[in-house]
């Protein structure tokens, strides 16, 4: 792969930091919020679990892309292509979590009775979010670049 496809990947991996840092974050004021308005209404209950339950899911995908995806499409193997199509559609399943989750939310964030500290956990919710979907769509590009590259370069249907 060009130099140029491997900064590609470099940028995702240090991406992948980011989210870690953003994710890890939310997930711990989402424990305190809970906490402290385990009963207020206008406070939905279960984020801390939803984001629990996502950080696995987005954790062993990270690190699935950084032990095994990456290097594969590094050095040019083509045994790569099923691992694409997995990561694709893990990404279609996490763009619809999300989604959910972003319901969920803003249910409560247009009620009047939604305090200060919930207002600014929901905008730091919405960036995070914004930021992962970002990045997927970002890895997408890159994967489906490298897919036509291969493509290209080859008489054989790389990934039929």
């Amino acid at each position: 792969m060009s130099a140029e496809f491997k900064a590609k990947v470099e940028e995702l991996i240090s991406y992948h930091q980011i989210i870690r840092n953003e994710f890890k974050a939310l997930m711990r004021r989402s424990y305190e919020i809970e906490e402290k308005y385990q009963d207020d209404p206008n406070i939905p209950k279960g984020l801390s679990y939803f984001f629990i339950r996502f950080w696995i899911t987005i954790e062993a995908d990270m690190q699935k892309e950084e032990s095994h995806l990456f290097p594969l499409l590094l050095s040019d193997e083509l045994e790569a292509c099923e691992d694409i199509k997995e990561i694709l559609e893990g990404h279609e399943e996490q763009e619809l979590e999300l989604k959910e989750l972003m319901a969920k939310v803003q249910g409560y964030e247009l009620s009047n009775e939604v305090n200060k500290e919930w207002t600014e956990f929901i905008k730091d919710i919405k960036r995070v979010v914004s930021d992962i979907n970002i990045h997927m769509e970002r890895e997408n590009e890159i994967l489906f670049e490298y897919l036509s590259e291969i493509e290209e370069s080859s008489s054989l249907q790389a990934c039929s």
